[in-house]
């Protein structure tokens, strides 16, 4: 079986996340004074976690989320659908959870009640990977690789 070179690449991005992940909880775990680092690292991860008013919680749901993006990764390298379909879908609701908390972080109605996000370096790389990798799974040959049908 072939895997195409930008197939790799997605992978080692999602492999990637999840030691980011797994490093973060980590560190937490063994230096109680670095928790709030590893909280905000998780949360610009997890864009979600801040979304759905989670935070507090990065520590505890940051394996699950690890997890999740592993399974993800290899999926991705066995070029299975659903892990085409799943990542699709994970990095359009990231982006766009993300492109409204930065929207909000920047109006003038912006409420202690709504998340908002910093524009950082991260979210910035973030942003333009995810549409990248977007962008690249629904290039034709690669949408045959994983066989899905024009």
């Amino acid at each position: 079986m072939h895997r195409p070179l930008g197939v790799k690449l997605v992978v080692v991005y999602f492999c990637l996340r999840a030691s980011a992940l797994i490093l973060a909880l980590v560190l937490a775990h063994l230096r109680p004074e670095t928790g709030p680092a590893a909280n905000d690292l998780i949360a610009n991860l997890l864009p979600i976690i801040r979304r759905f008013y989670a935070h507090d919680y990065e520590i505890f749901l940051a394996p699950i989320f690890a997890l999740l993006e592993m399974v993800l990764g290899l999926g991705i390298w066995f070029l299975q659908k659903w892990a085409r379909t799943l990542a699709v879908l994970d990095l359009l609701w990231e982006m766009l959870s993300t492109l409204d908390m930065l929207s909000t972080t920047n109006s003038a109605h912006s409420f202690a009640l709504r998340p908002t996000l910093a524009i950082t370096p991260y979210i910035t790389v973030e942003l333009i990977a995810s549409m990248f990798i977007l962008v690249y799974l629904y290039e034709p040959h690669i949408k045959r690789a994983f066989g899905v049908r024009d």
